[in-house]
Parts: C-alpha cells; structure tokens; sequence
C-alpha cells in the first residue's frame, strides 16, 4: 500500500498535483493513507485491521454487518467511509470489481466514482482547479470528509499533511495507472455489467479489442436512451 502508488493513481485519473495532495493529505489525517485500516486500530501491527479485512472479503462478515455496524464506530479504509449509504457503495464496488475490501483498487475507484456525483461538484471543482492548498484542502475536508472537529486547529494539521505530501511526490510528470490497471476503464467496466454489456467477472481495468467493441455498444445503446 504505498503512498507513491496511490499519487500516480490519482495522478493517472486526470488530477492536478496540488488536488492530488489534498486528497492525500487529508487521507493521511484519516488512516495514513493505510487503504484497509479500521477506525480506532493504533496498533503498530494494525492486526486488526488485516484481520477484519479478511474476515470481509472471505464473506465471514456480512454485508450488512460492514455496512450497519463495524468496530471502533464503523469507519473503514482509506478515506475512513462509515455513512451506512457510502460504506454500501464502497462494498458493493469492491465486490463487482473483484477486489479486497481493503485494496487500493476499491479505495481509488470508489472515492473517484463518489467525486464525480452532483452533490460533490464544489469537491470535484476544488481538486482539478484549486489554486490554493490550504482552499483546496478545507473543502475536501468540510464537503468530502465532514469530520467530527472541523475546527481552525484541524484545517490547520490536514493543510500541513497536505503540503508534506506535495513536497515529497509534487514536481513530477503525470505518470500511467499502476501497471495492468486504469481506473477509469475500470470503472467504465463496472458500468458496462451493471447494464448487461461486459461480463461481472471481467472487469480488470485493462482495454482490450474485445472491450473496445462492447463500450462502442454500451456507449450508442446510453446515447439513444
């Protein structure tokens, strides 16, 4: 789960670098950037965290239950999802894109897909056109997050985290999706099985021939609804 990974992810999907480090600096104030990590697991080890990972993705615990209940007040992952209607998206996305619970794939994908829904524009406005860190970060913060303690103090220590992560990855060239996976066509995949025009068990994020002729079915089939 490294932090370099998820910037050229979120890099790969179009974002600005200063957009970039405020989505990240604001996931380091929730897990660390740690895409499987539970809600209240300081633990070195983050035993916890792995093992309720696995418990999820092997179906020992229940959809309802990751949705409904959850330990240590219900948030999990990346972005620490606990609303009962976005940790539902959250699991179904994972479990159609046949990833862990707990992976960057679903982190990534996921977050992406919430950003881009109407209720998210300011969101989604900050992150590719902000010119302002510390702007950019409250916003992701206040509209996106919406913790507990959004107090001056709060603001203040995500901005830092954000500016941390700037200074280490900022200055680079856009870089491709993590080899073997592209997350927009992931998730254009995902839309594709859900409308019955691309198999469940082939949503792998890479184009193919045969992808590119079932998107031009799916895409003029969406155009004459």
């Amino acid at each position: 789960m490294s932090r370099e990974t998820q910037w050229k992810a979120l890099r790969s999907l179009g974002i600005p670098e200063l957009g970039c480090a405020a989505i990240m600096g604001n996931a380091m104030a929730e897990s660390g950037c740690e895409t499987n990590r539970l809600q209240g697991d300081f633990e070195i080890t983050r035993a916890a965290s792995r093992a309720y990972t696995q418990l999820v993705d092997n179906g020992a615990i229940s959809r309802d239950d990751f949705i409904l209940r959850g330990p240590g007040g219900g948030g999990y992952g990346w972005l620490q999802w606990t609303l009962q209607s976005r940790k539902a998206g959250y699991y179904d996305n994972a479990k159609a894109l046949g990833v862990s619970i707990g992976s960057e794939e679903a982190a990534i994908s996921w977050f992406w897909h919430e950003v881009n829904q109407p209720e998210y524009a300011g969101v989604l406005d900050a992150i590719l056109h902000g010119t302002d860190l510390r702007a950019a970060s409250d916003v992701f913060m206040r509209k996106f997050e919406a913790p507990a303690d959004q107090s001056e103090a709060a603001c203040a220590t995500r901005a830092r985290l954000c500016q941390q992560m700037l200074d280490t990855y900022g200055g680079q060239e856009p870089d491709p999706a993590p080899e073997g996976w592209d997350f927009d066509v992931a998730l254009i995949q995902l839309q594709m099985a859900r409308d019955g025009f691309w198999p469940k068990d082939q949503i792998t994020g890479v184009k193919t021939p045969e992808f590119r002729e079932a998107y031009k079915k799916w895409s003029d089939a969406v155009a004459s609804m």
